[in-house]
């Protein structure tokens, strides 16, 4: 079991990181077309553990409806859609105790690219590419 420390280490050694505080970490994936995602790799305190999110901004509510977010949720096979504020992130949560570092990087992986994808797909001011 890695602790908070050895898991921003892991993520600080690997990633470009754009946010570093106290309980959140920043990463911003580059993609070989140019594009970027960030995500933010936050830790918090839930059922007398420590957990850890992870959350990718895809798009303004306004720019996909919330029964298309739901259908989109139906087919992932890593985080779901979620309305924050006003926009829709994709976010994924996991306990700290239970997480290996190879499945972190992996489930990363998969949230920036699945995030890029739905923002090419919905929001009208994205990444040039």
């Amino acid at each position: 079991m890695p602790t908070w420390d050895e898991v921003t280490s892991f993520v600080r050694e690997r990633y470009d990181v754009a946010v570093d505080a106290d309980e959140t970490v920043g990463l911003v994936f580059k993609f070989e077309d140019g594009r970027t995602q960030y995500i933010g790799l936050t830790r918090f305190q839930a059922f007398d553990a420590e957990w850890f999110e992870l959350k990718s901004t895809v798009c303004p509510s306004g720019e996909m409806s919330h029964t298309e977010a739901l259908r989109k949720n139906a087919a992932f096979a890593l985080g779901a859609l979620a309305l924050v504020g006003e926009d829709i992130v994709l976010v994924d949560n996991a306990p700290l105790a239970t997480v290996d570092l190879g499945d972190l990087e992996r489930s990363l992986h998969i949230l920036a690219a699945t995030a890029d994808q739905l923002e090419k797909e919905f929001a009208s001011q994205s990444d040039a590419n």
